[in-house]
């Protein structure tokens, strides 16, 4: 598998709704875009998905893709997010299907499911590594580790995980998640592209890019 941004898929997954995961496959995005990538973020969440909502763009992208389109006829630029490509879902849509459709030489992240359902492990399959998203909470923490299982189960390589809303990683998140590297994505007003946070995704981005 290809490990670098070019050609690549990166799935953004979490144990927990509302951990940041939109935000993050956004942020990763506008990181490649400034490095020229031309990146598309796919709404791989057919339970509850709002990556349109968030983007500023139509629903109908992954159904496209399932039914036989192509990417660039599935995809379109963000109204919210300028530069980055968006493939936009609606409920119910077979990813599956879609996903095996997705044929390109552009980074591509998709923003999945929270949890552990089949739903949520399908991008896993996919990908060619995994970004998982959690907060500092008792909560999430604990339900991060069964994400991280679930990756590993499915021999899906972590390729690091993304703290959301946190200016630093303590010893404990460390020694409970088990795996590295772990970045800090401080709180921030604009948390896809606020020059706080910019930093933190453009070293991910960096380091993916060097793996």
């Amino acid at each position: 598998m290809n490990s670098s941004p070019t050609g690549a898929m990166l799935a953004v997954t979490g144990g927990k709704g509302g951990t940041g995961k939109t935000t993050t496959a956004l942020g990763l995005a506008a990181a490649l875009s400034k490095r020229r990538r031309n990146p598309v973020v796919i709404d791989a969440d057919v339970d509850m998905p709002n990556l349109h909502i968030r983007a500023g763009v139509d629903d109908t992208g992954l159904e496209a893709l399932a039914t036989g389109g192509s990417l660039t006829e599935a995809a379109t630029e963000s109204v919210q997010v300028p530069g980055i490509d968006i493939v936009g879902a609606t409920p119910g849509t077979d990813l599956d299907a879609a996903l095996r459709n997705v044929t390109t030489d552009r980074p591509v992240l998709l923003d999945g499911a929270a949890g552990v359902s089949e739903r949520a492990v399908t991008p896993l399959r996919h990908a060619d590594q995994v970004v998982v998203v959690t907060r500092d909470t008792p909560a999430a923490v604990t339900d991060t580790v069964k994400s991280i299982r679930m990756s590993r189960a499915v021999d899906a390589t972590i390729a690091g995980v993304l703290l959301s809303r946190a200016q630093d990683v303590s010893e404990e998140v460390q020694e409970t998640l088990g795996t590295g590297p772990i970045y800090p994505v401080p709180r921030a007003p604009d948390p896809v592209t606020h020059e706080i946070v910019r930093p933190t995704y453009d070293t991910f981005i960096e380091n993916w890019a060097n793996a």
